[in-house]
C-alpha cells in the first residue's frame, strides 16, 4: 500500500512492519486517521475516520463483515483464524 486518491486529494498509508494501516496522512503530512490493533488484529482504537478507507491489519482489506481478506482466504480476527 502506498497511496489513494479521493477527491482530488492524495492520502498516504504508514504502515508498520506487518504491514498494518497505522495512520492515513494528507498532502502536507498531517495524519487523518490512526489506527492500532491487538496481536489478533481486533482494531484496538482507530480515530473518528476523516478518510473512508478498507484497507487495515497486516495490509488486509477489510470488508463489511469484518473479516479481513489476505491473498486467497479470509482472516478473522475475533476468533484469530482464517475462515
Amino acid at each position: 500500500l502506498n497511496s489513494m486518491t479521493r477527491d482530488g486529494k492524495t492520502y498516504f498509508y504508514l504502515t508498520d512492519v506487518l504491514g498494518s494501516v497505522v495512520a492515513v496522512t494528507d498532502e502536507s503530512g498531517t495524519k487523518v486517521n490512526e489506527y492500532s490493533y491487538s496481536p489478533r488484529g481486533v482494531t484496538r482504537a482507530a480515530t473518528s475516520e476523516k478518510i473512508i478507507q478498507p484497507y487495515r491489519f497486516a495490509g488486509g482489506y477489510q470488508d463489511p463483515t469484518g473479516l479481513y481478506h489476505l491473498a486467497a482466504r479470509y482472516y478473522d480476527p475475533n476468533i484469530g483464524r482464517f475462515t
